[in-house]
């Protein structure tokens, strides 16, 4: 191939990969914040009447399946539950019902939590016209925990009679009032609405601070240059080991060529994200929040390490075998480098950034140019000086444990950028992640056309993402069991209570098979019906002993518990079907809505 037609091949390379790049990107710049869309929990608020001076507020707070809070008495661990209510400048108290007990697996004892929907009570005066709420609690699932603080704030309009339940649950709740952080804040109406003010920030080293453009070029330089050494660059030094490696069986003009263009892969790098910093308006490293972009450089990673133990033959980057092309290599190497450095950010760059990025298209360009050549310095002496890598060991038995070191760097990188992506996005990912491993290894194997492999790994890989970015079902149709709830419907209602985990195997066949969102919602349409989930995934003892009350002590076990008859269950074990199910409604229930 000739210089001319590797420049053509180059640059349409460049083009592809910014075409794909904003594609992918460009539909998610409005993002949702998905810590937004995962907090664990959902309010209601009403109004009731309760006697000829007060009426009672109930705040309702239901947590997401699987996650719990905590009591408002002080405890060994956690947060006390504190909602702080006032009106017309008073704080009023509020009624917490009774907590249920948890046993802790760290201190070896129960705890007082509250799981479920959990109504708590605040009496008012009849004329008030708002009340105001603080919100202070740690919500934990049996993985982790989210301390949560929310400000609220209602317009009392007319009042509703109050349900016998809710006064059942009144009576046998306790007052509690907490002193607020800020008593000042207590106010008639609502909360006080704030507004930042004007800062006037003073800066410890102002000398590193950027207002023109020719210091920002020289502090640009060196924070490029100083990039290099950053530690979250260390994951990624197996590339550029690699890349020294290869230039020590070239000769000197094979040796500058092959430096240049990995300086112009770096280069090339930054042109691309100055063009997307000017468009978007976005800030260094913000690129590394979108899901798509992290996902697809786990894919490639990845793929790369496998090529680097052998298992695979990627063309144009194999770790395994000296490149064909080696400036097309070089090339992309530098590219890739400069990609996942991109979060970095090292001494001297955040003014300059802070700078730059405030000021148009042109300025942006020629700081971030400035950036790359910084990185790309200790590359340009080599390619000036190419007799430097006289120094290098000579090749040998150690450029294999060289390339499988590399290979575990990179997986470690995997590892790094996994760790960035929701954590409900592990376990698609892994799997996705293995079954590109064997569509990969398929291709070395049976040696089928590349076309076709191709678009086997590109469709794979557009299935891979869509399935991996599907949000789980936030709002379960199903009810976190409680005993004071489950007792409360029970003869009320159709009760039907699935007895389930995590780690059991058939209970989620069912529940992707049996169990479906659109069955459940089928019979809560036919039949007055309350669906309830007992989880084993974790202790449950409060489960564990209405299991063993029904008989049983293992699971998976659907119990139907009928409002005709609600002492005499009906049991489904094991194995089940939809059909079954509908039939034995029919036939033990007899308040059908048709």
């Amino acid at each position: 191939m000739s210089p001319d037609q590797l420049i053509k091949r180059i640059v349409k390379i460049i083009f592809l990969i910014f075409y794909l790049f904003f594609l992918q990107y460009l539909p998610t710049l409005n993002y949702i914040s998905y810590a937004k869309i995962l907090v664990p929990l959902q309010t209601n608020f009403c109004i009731y009447k309760f006697t000829s001076k007060k009426n009672l507020a109930v705040l309702t707070i239901i947590p997401n399946p699987g996650w719990y809070f905590y009591g408002p008495q002080k405890q060994s661990i956690g947060q006390p539950t504190q909602i702080i209510a006032w009106a017309n400048q008073t704080q009023l108290p509020v009624y917490y019902p009774p907590t249920i007990a948890k046993q802790d697996p760290f201190l070896a004892k129960p705890i007082a939590i509250y799981s479920g929907s959990t109504s708590f009570f605040i009496p008012v005066p009849q004329k008030t016209a708002s009340l105001n709420l603080i919100l202070k609690m740690l919500f934990c699932s049996h993985t982790k925990c989210m301390p949560i603080q929310k400000n609220l704030s209602f317009t009392l309009t007319h009042s509703k009679p109050l349900p016998e339940k809710l006064l059942a649950i009144f009576k046998q709740s306790q007052a509690f009032t907490f002193k607020p952080d800020n008593p000042s804040n207590i106010t008639n109406n609502t909360q006080p609405k704030l507004k930042l003010p004007q800062f006037k920030p003073t800066y410890v080293y102002p000398q590193l601070e950027v207002s023109g453009l020719l210091k920002a070029i020289v502090l640009g330089f060196f924070a490029g240059f100083i990039l290099n050494f950053m530690p979250c660059v260390l994951p990624i030094i197996g590339l550029k080991l690699r890349a020294l490696h290869l230039n020590s069986s070239f000769t000197p003009q094979q040796i500058r060529k092959q430096h240049l263009y990995f300086v112009f892969g770096i280069l090339c790098y930054f042109l691309l994200l100055a063009s997307f910093f000017a468009w978007t308006k976005l800030a260094w490293g913000e690129i590394f929040q979108n899901t798509t972009f992290i996902l697809s450089m786990i894919f490639l990673i990845f793929s790369l390490s496998l090529s680097s133990f052998g298992l695979i033959h990627l063309p144009g980057l194999n770790f395994a075998q000296t490149a064909k092309r080696p400036e097309l290599d070089s090339f992309l190497t530098g590219f890739l480098i400069t990609l996942l450095a991109t979060p970095c950010s090292g001494p001297l760059l955040g003014g300059v950034l802070a700078w730059s990025l405030t000021n148009n298209w042109l300025v942006i360009f020629v700081i971030f140019l400035s950036i790359g050549l910084g990185l790309a310095f200790p590359y340009l002496i080599l390619a000036c000086y190419p007799d430097l890598t006289r120094f290098m060991p000579s090749p040998g038995k150690w450029n294999l444990w060289l390339e499988k070191i590399i290979g575990f760097l990179l997986l470690a990188t995997c590892i790094y950028l996994l760790s960035l992506l929701p954590e409900h996005y592990l376990l698609k990912t892994m799997i996705c992640l293995l079954g590109l491993s064997f569509l990969l290894w398929l291709q070395s194997v049976f040696s089928m056309p590349k076309i076709i492999h191709s678009l086997i790994l590109v469709a794979f890989v557009f299935f891979s993402f869509s399935w991996i970015k599907t949000l789980p079902n936030l709002k379960s149709i199903w009810e976190p069991y409680r005993p004071d709830a489950f007792l409360n419907a029970l003869g009320q209602t159709n009760i039907l209570i699935d007895f389930t985990a995590n780690w059991c195997p058939t209970c989620k066949v069912l529940e992707h098979t049996v169990l479906t969102p659109i069955f459940l919602t089928e019979l809560k349409k036919n039949y007055p019906i309350k669906l309830i989930k007992v989880d084993f995934s974790t202790p449950n003892p409060q489960g564990k002993k209405l299991l063993r009350l029904l008989n049983s002590n293992s699971i998976p076990i659907l119990a139907l518990f009928p409002q005709n008859k609600p002492l005499q269950p009906i049991i489904f074990r094991d194995i089940y079907t939809q059909n079954l199910i509908r039939q034995t409604l029919k036939k033990y229930t007899t308040n059908s809505k048709h």
